[in-house]
């Protein structure tokens, strides 16, 4: 039995070549699908790889009775109605490493560029000036650096700091004292803690409720005067009306950015001020990035159609129908449980444990400690959590679960 695959947007020669190199795997590459052709195409396919580029709607799942599985070659998939996908039982799969390491380059060449005056320098250059005395920088070393936000960049991000002989100061809820420690990574109880401390600031977090406009006037009123804040995280994060009164007033001595809160983004009160440095959305913007997006999304899914294993899923993940009906509850209750824990606790997490008690003990409890894991970290990472991918995250995490 062969299954048949549609590539939706261009990927990297390397992900194709996997396609054409896997048994019993068909392809074909259709880009710029929308509409009633893109919803007539998924209906001839079992599986789907896509980037940023075409839009899957419910609308274009409507119907489809083919489909399994949809992989995102990138991490984000705002692009895809996941609950239409699930609607329809077709599991949803990202690539949340391939771009890591770029971004986490990226934010640091925002932060250099800041530290040296690259651009203003160049620009001086091109108008025919030799004017070394005005571009006097600042070196990395011994500064502190602030990261809110410990996942795979900010880690990443951290290590390249020690690496600048640098002290860095860490906020994040949801990473153990013990992997902090490993990292060298000092950490703090709350945002507040770590303002009035450092000389850079990095955010890594997702853009939600919680973290929309986490810097705004009132924090940066705690910060150092001359502080540097770059963001290659997503836009919003930082209150971009608060940057530029920072920057006018001096409070701030410069402002990196990648990405904003209206994107794309040609125009901004930012755009041409001096000590600033914008980018447009290129964290992810590498031929290595890209090449391994491409090869992780591929391998996702020829796994999936001819193993049946799933990794990295970010809807509902398979269950067979007989264990759902006798743990549907269940599931339900320790998704709550841990969401309530997330907000009850204080400090860092360092370990879970979970009891079962009773007839359900007897059931599959590995799929409730999941859906409580689940639970516990929606709200603290860029990726979605389930129930698949939850207790990785929260080994990653250096926070131990266990069940007894």
């Amino acid at each position: 039995m062969s299954y048949r695959v549609i590539v939706l947007d261009s990927i990297a020669e390397e992900g194709l070549e996997l396609l054409r190199a896997a048994e019993g795997i068909e392809f074909e590459v259709r880009t710029g699908l929308s509409g009633d052709a893109l919803r007539s195409a998924l209906a001839e396919f079992d599986g789907a790889i896509c980037r940023s580029g075409v839009k899957i709607t419910a609308e274009a799942l409507e119907g489809n009775r083919r489909l399994r599985a949809i992989v995102r070659a990138g991490v984000g998939t705002d692009n895809i109605d996941k609950l239409a996908a699930t609607r329809h039982g077709i599991v949803v799969m990202n690539t949340p490493s391939g771009n890591t390491i770029s971004t986490a380059e990226h934010t640091w060449a925002l932060i250099l560029a800041l530290s040296r005056n690259v651009a203003p320098a160049y620009a001086s250059l091109l108008e025919g000036r030799w004017d070394r005395k005005r571009f006097l920088g600042s070196q990395l070393a011994e500064k502190t650096l602030g990261i809110i936000g410990l996942g795979r960049i900010g880690r990443e991000v951290a290590r390249r700091a020690i690496a600048f002989q640098m002290r860095v100061i860490g906020y994040d809820p949801f990473l153990s004292d013990e992997v902090a420690a490993k990292e060298r990574i000092e950490l703090v109880d709350t945002v507040d803690d770590l303002l009035p401390e450092v000389d850079y600031l990095t955010v890594h977090t997702p853009l939600t409720s919680e973290t929309r406009g986490l810097i705004g006037r009132e924090q940066i009123e705690r910060m150092k005067p001359g502080v540097r804040l770059v963001n290659a995280a997503r836009g919003g994060i930082y209150d971009e009306a608060a940057l530029v009164e920072g920057l006018e007033s001096g409070k701030l001595g410069g402002v990196a950015l990648d990405v904003f809160a209206e994107e794309p983004c040609t125009k901004h009160p930012l755009f041409g001020r001096p000590n600033v440095v914008c980018t447009p959305h290129l964290g992810a913007s590498t031929a290595e990035a890209q090449t391994q997006v491409a090869v992780e999304a591929v391998q996702l899914l020829v796994d999936y159609l001819l193993r049946g294993q799933i990794r990295h899923a970010v809807n509902t993940a398979s269950i067979d129908p007989q264990t759902l009906r006798t743990l549907r509850g269940y599931l339900d209750l320790a998704y709550r449980l841990g969401r309530f824990q997330a907000q009850w606790a204080s400090g860092n997490a360092a370990a879970c444990r979970l009891q079962f008690r009773g007839e359900i003990a007897h059931e599959e409890t590995r799929l409730l400690t999941s859906a409580f894991c689940a639970g516990f970290l929606e709200k603290a990472l860029d990726a979605e959590v389930n129930i698949v991918n939850a207790g990785m995250l929260m080994q990653e995490r250096g926070i131990h679960v266990q069940e007894t």
